[in-house]
Parts: structure tokens; C-alpha cells; sequence
């Protein structure tokens, strides 16, 4: 009780001071802006999204923690910097608990995800003492602080995955607190944390003593603190290397609180066991094969969160990556078996091999789809025999109760991704008869005919044409450019988009001619726009439907396109003619890129039509598309009205059920958890300031 009296009174104490108040006012007031924004967007818009909140935060105290330290060093003892800094977090963190309460998330998980952003910031801080007291200028002090803890980010990032060789990858990212940020943020507190922590600071504590012991005397160190030191940081090291050869954990991601779990149960023993993935990627490949660094780098990036070291080879400039292809029976891309007659390369390397030491695990000879390689070696695990929880443990996903969200959001990508297959629609329509409704040969050089609809849809590809009867692709494959400026401005300009005020004018990748059955191309416009961002169909577009029920189609008035709507037993008969408005949608956090979509609504009485602006599918009873941009998706969902397909583009983690707005409930909660969870907090920093032997003022 008397720690608790005195830390309270230093807290007052240091914050009743004038050049105290405006650092933790101003920090705290930032961090319930930004969160009392994300939870009046979440509110009426329906996402959640809290990985930005902590990435831009991190960033942000990396700027701020060198000049605090720096500027109230001299004045100010470590624990009264350590109350500024720790000020902020925890009151932002009274806007998370509603949110978890309405949006179907586990808020114990998003409490973990803070918990691990305070430890982050606590070691951030603890290199910057040890900064402060290698150099001697505020100015070097402030820049070279800024330098470290930049350089510590981009450590436990994937920044630096290709440069690297991967054994020194795999170790070198331990020493970095964002690699134990990513457990936290999944709902995991790994033991491994503790230790990490411990060493942290021994080793502060190491240069910081010998730094002022240098300065203030002559007298050497004696050698048998010397190896006391060395002795407790190998104990340490020592811990480090047995925590993460058992994997030991508390797990906070289910809903039946928390657990303590071992990785070396029998149930996921091979789960964590370390397993090499290859890439093969042939320089060599076509243009509609080549891939940016930066997909490159996304792809290391979610395989690294499910506990594979991932490498990408080239065999066409290294004949060693090629002995390898060869040895892991992985076959070269004979590109004129693909009816590719528009390129001249003959054969190249596209495939990967999952490897637990020498053995290979899993093989795919060809990825079709390289963002989701995820499903391919999810399909060769279940080829072998391995159930569908077995095989999501294979790839590092945890199992769970229920289909709730993962706070990484992996766990969640994989439940829409996967119970797709093993999920069938019900229904008017079924897998089965949309896959032979899609199993035609289209009138065009590429399109080819989809063997599986299940596998197709699964593998990502976020759009299927059905034009006539003829199944027409909008995934990664396509001809060479035909008449790409004027088929351009000829699809921009009928929507009224400027060519030169659009920056899709520069980011086109392909134009591709589609037709009927019949051979006839579709007028006034023969091409379809097909870029990164954007697809714009023509004017005039026959959609098939999966039944004969007459449908009538509901629009809005203005800029405007005709859909006929045919049944799947009579594709001459129109059972319904109407008009889809197209709209353009803004995504966040992806400056001047837009998506011009079409939204609309189809009824009838086999079922309703919806079309909206989605990345995923989050409905198992998805049997049908209709044209419409790139990341547009459509359903129709046999039986049913009109039903929310779930928007969410790429950079969001979570789907909110059903956005509503803002009550007296919600804000009774919001207050009442202001009111408990920052003076709890700050009661617990008073006690543990009353119980330090600083003075702090």
C-alpha cells in the first residue's frame, strides 16, 4: 500500500509539470484519435482492420522514442520516460474491448496484439538508453537512435528475405522484436518472450556499465564479473535456443480464454517442425508469368507466419537451382503445350517443393496462382491422406473453435479459401453442374477449359465471364497486348474517365478479345479492359445463370450498361433485361488507385444476384459471376434474398457481420471501459514507480 500511495504521488507529481504534460497529452491524445476514428469507420462501414493501427504506431514511436529519451535524459530518470511513453497505449487501448464485443472477434486476442506492441516498445526503449550512452551529442544521440531501431525493424520484417541466406535469416530474426510482436498479435505468447527480454536487458545493462565505468574510472573490470556476465547471458542464449526448440506457448486465440500448449504434442507435432518451401521461378517465363519483387516478397511473407522458411530459385541463371528442380522431380513449363502461340520461350520452371530436411513433403509441379500457394500445398497434404485439419496443421495454422477469425488474419484466408472444397452449395445449383456449366472451350488463344470449379474458384481467382455458354478467364493468364491505347480510351472514355487524369493509363497489362460461341465478337465493343486494378466489360453482356427462373433485374438511373440474363438449359432465351450502375470505389491505404465496379441487384424466384466491390468469398453458396472489375465479386445464392457476400479487399483482416449504427449501448461500454481499463492501468505503472528507488522529482 505504500508503493502504491507513493507511485501515485510521483505520478501526479511528474504530470502535474509543465514540460511533462504536453508529451503524454499530446501522445495520448493521438492514439484515441486514431482509434476512436477506426471505431466510427468500423461502426457504419463494417471493417475492422487493427494491423494498420499497429504497424503506423510502431513507426511512429520509433521517431518519438530517440527524441524523449534524448530530451528528458538529463532531467528526467528511465521509469518517468517509460510513464510517457506507456501513457498512450494504454489509453487507446479502451476502444478495442466494444469493437471485439460487436465485431464476432476475440478481444482477448486484440489485448494480446497490445500487450505485444508495450513489450516491442519496451525493449525500442531500452536499445535507445543504451544509445544514449554510446554517444555524447543530443544530435548524434537522436539520428543514430532513429537508425538502430529502424534497422532492428527491417530485421524482423521480410525486407531482407531475398538478400539473406536463409539459415541466417531463420536466427538473425529472433533478435528483433517484431518477430515476437507477429505471435502476439495471433493471439500466442510464446515463452521464448521472457528470455528474450531478459537478454535484452543484461546486455543493456552490460554496455551501459562499462560505458560509465570507462568514463569515470581507470580501474579495469574484474574478471570474475566478467564471467558472470558472459555466464547469465549464455543461460540465457541457452533458454532462447530450448524455448524454440519446444515451441511452448499460452494460447489466447480460442474462445475458451487461454491454454498452454506444447508444439510437441503428439496432435501437431510435425506442425512446427522446420520445413523448407522452393520456389522455382524461371527468369525465363512469359510476360503474363512475371512477377514483381514486391509479390515475391507478400508471398515470403505469409509463408514465413506459418512457420516456413521460404526460398525462391531461379534455374534459368543458376544451374545449381536447376539440379534442384530436376532433383525434386519438379518439370520444366513446356509453354507450347499451353497453346501460347504469341511467345517464343520453350521451357522454364514455375513449381515448388516442400521439404522437413531431405524429405520431400509436398510437391507441386505448376502454381497457377502464385498469392495463393497456400492452396496448392494445402491440396498436395490432402492428397496424401491428410484430413483437412491435419492439413491446415501442416501449413501452421492453428485449429479453433467455430469459423471466428485469427488476429493475423491467415487462419481466416485459409477458412474462406478452404471450406470452399470441402463445403458443398446447396441449393438449385450444385458444384458439380457449375463446373460442366464452366467446362467449354472458349473461341479464343488462351482460354482453356476449367477442370475443376472448386479448384478454380479456391485457387483465388476472383472472377469467371460466363458469356453465352463460353467460360472466359480473368485470372493471371491472357494474350500479348492488342490495340492497348485505343481500347483504353475507348473503355475509359465510355464511363467518362479521362485517360490522362487516370492513373490506370500507365498500369494496363493486357486487352483481351472475347466472343461468342458463335464466333461472333461481342459489339459496340470487342475487348475487354484488363488490368491491375480495373476491368470494364462492354455495354452489352450476356450473363448465364445457373437456373430457368425469370429474374428481373433493379438498377439505378445514370451512367449505365445493359445485362441480358439467360437460363443454363436455354442460353437464346432472355428472361430478363436491365441496367447495373457502375460505381468506383476508393480503397484504403492505396493512393489514386481505383475500382470501377458495377452494383446491382437481381431477383427472382430461384434466387438473388448481388454484386459488390470483394477480394473474398464468404459464402459457401457461391455458384455463379457476372462481369465486373478485377476485385469484384458476384454471387447468387440459390433460395435466398439478397445476401451480404462480405467486402473486404486485401489489406483488411477481418469481416464484420453486419455493420449497424452507433447506440447508447456502445457508448455506455465505451465509456465505462475508459473509465476501468486506463486508471487500472495506470495504477498498476504508480505501484511499480512507488516500488523503484528512483526519484522522480
Amino acid at each position: 500500500m505504500k508503493a502504491l500511495t507513493s507511485g501515485i504521488r510521483r505520478f501526479v507529481v511528474t504530470l502535474s509539470r509543465i514540460e511533462d504534460a504536453p508529451v503524454a497529452i499530446s501522445l495520448s491524445a493521438f492514439c484515441l484519435s486514431l482509434m476512436a476514428l477506426l471505431y466510427v469507420k468500423d461502426t457504419y462501414f463494417g471493417f475492422v482492420s487493427f494491423r494498420p493501427f499497429f504497424e503506423r504506431l510502431l513507426w511512429i514511436f520509433l521517431i518519438f522514442v530517440p527524441i524523449i529519451v534524448t530530451l528528458y535524459q538529463k532531467k528526467r530518470s528511465f521509469q518517468q520516460i517509460s510513464l510517457l511513453l506507456f501513457i498512450p497505449v494504454v489509453a487507446s487501448s479502451a476502444v478495442i474491448v466494444p469493437i471485439a464485443s460487436r465485431a464476432d472477434i476475440f478481444w482477448h486476442e486484440i489485448l494480446m496484439g497490445y500487450l505485444g506492441l508495450i513489450f516491442c516498445l519496451a525493449v525500442l526503449m531500452r536499445v535507445q538508453y543504451v544509445v544514449h550512452h554510446l554517444f555524447s551529442k543530443d544530435a548524434l544521440r537522436i539520428v543514430g537512435g532513429i537508425f538502430i531501431l529502424v534497422l532492428i525493424v527491417f530485421v524482423g520484417g521480410d525486407s531482407f528475405s531475398l538478400i539473406l541466406p536463409v539459415g541466417l535469416r531463420s536466427h538473425l530474426v529472433r533478435t528483433s522484436p517484431i518477430y515476437y510482436l507477429e505471435f502476439f498479435q495471433r493471439g500466442l505468447v510464446p515463452a521464448s518472450f521472457a528470455l528474450y527480454a531478459g537478454l535484452v536487458y543484461v546486455i543493456s545493462e552490460i554496455i551501459v556499465k562499462v560505458r560509465s565505468h570507462r568514463r569515470t574510472s581507470a580501474k579495469k573490470i574484474s574478471q570474475r564479473k566478467k564471467l558472470a556476465v558472459l555466464g547469465i547471458s549464455f543461460i540465457i542464449l541457452l533458454g532462447i535456443y530450448v524455448q524454440d526448440k519446444t515451441s511452448l506457448y499460452i494460447d489466447f486465440s480460442g474462445s475458451r480464454g487461454y491454454s498452454v500448449s506444447s508444439l510437441l504434442k503428439d496432435a501437431t507435432k510435425e506442425a512446427k517442425r522446420k520445413q523448407t518451401l522452393y520456389v522455382f521461378i524461371s527468369s525465363s517465363l512469359p510476360a503474363r508469368y512475371v512477377f514483381t519483387r514486391s509479390i515475391i516478397v507478400s508471398l515470403v511473407t505469409q509463408l514465413r507466419s506459418s512457420s516456413l522458411d521460404v526460398v525462391v530459385l531461379d534455374p534459368h541463371a543458376d544451374s545449381l537451382a536447376r539440379q534442384k528442380a530436376e532433383r525434386y522431380q519438379i518439370p520444366s513449363l513446356d509453354l507450347q503445350d499451353s497453346q501460347l502461340q504469341s511467345y517464343t520461350s520453350t521451357t522454364a520452371f514455375f513449381g515448388a517443393a516442400l521439404l522437413d530436411g531431405d524429405k520431400v513433403v509436398a510437391r507441386i509441379p505448376t502454381l497457377l496462382n502464385l498469392e495463393n500457394v497456400h492452396y496448392d500445398l494445402y491440396r498436395a497434404f490432402k492428397s496424401q491422406g491428410a484430413t483437412k485439419k491435419r492439413s491446415l496443421q501442416l501449413l501452421g495454422f492453428q485449429d479453433r473453435e467455430g469459423d471466428r477469425p485469427n488476429f493475423s488474419g491467415l487462419y481466416r484466408r485459409a477458412e474462406q479459401l478452404f471450406s470452399i472444397i470441402d463445403t458443398p452449395a446447396t441449393g438449385s445449383a450444385s458444384l458439380e453442374a457449375d463446373a460442366t456449366l464452366i467446362r467449354v472451350q472458349a473461341d479464343t488463344s488462351y482460354a482453356q477449359a476449367i477442370p475443376d470449379f472448386e479448384d478454380y474458384i479456391a485457387r483465388g481467382n476472383r472472377l469467371v465471364m460466363l458469356i453465352n455458354g463460353v467460360g472466359l478467364l480473368s485470372g493471371e493468364k491472357g494474350l500479348a497486348i492488342k490495340e492497348a491505347k485505343h481500347g483504353l480510351e475507348t473503355f475509359l472514355n465510355d464511363y467518362g474517365i479521362s485517360m490522362k487524369k487516370s492513373i490506370l493509363a500507365s498500369q494496363f497489362s493486357e486487352i483481351v478479345p472475347f466472343s461468342t460461341e458463335y464466333g461472333q465478337q461481342l459489339k459496340p465493343y470487342p475487348y475487354a479492359l484488363k488490368t491491375n486494378k480495373i476491368q470494364v466489360v462492354p455495354k452489352h453482356t450476356e450473363v448465364v445463370m445457373p437456373w430457368a427462373s425469370p429474374l428481373s433485374i433493379s438498377g439505378a438511373s445514370g451512367i449505365s450498361h445493359t445485362v441480358l440474363v439467360t437460363s443454363q438449359k436455354a442460353t437464346t432465351e432472355v428472361v430478363g433485361v436491365g441496367t447495373v450502375l457502375p460505381q468506383v470505389y476508393k480503397p484504403e491505404n492505396i493512393e489514386q488507385e481505383y475500382i470501377l465496379g458495377a452494383e446491382a441487384k437481381i431477383e427472382g424466384n430461384g434466387g438473388s444476384l448481388v454484386v459488390l466491390g470483394s477480394e473474398y468469398m464468404a459464402h459457401d453458396n457461391y455458384v455463379a459471376a457476372t462481369p465486373g472489375t478485377y476485385d469484384l465479386l458476384a454471387g447468387v445464392v440459390a433460395g435466398k434474398d439478397a445476401v451480404d457476400l462480405g467486402v473486404g479487399l486485401k489489406h483488411q483482416l477481418w469481416h464484420v457481420q453486419s455493420p449497424r449504427p452507433f447506440t447508447r449501448s456502445d457508448m455506455s461500454m465505451t465509456l465505462c471501459l475508459i473509465g476501468v481499463i486506463v486508471p487500472s492501468g495506470l495504477l498498476v505503472f504508480a505501484y511499480w514507480l512507488g516500488k523503484t528507488e528512483y526519484c522522480m522529482y
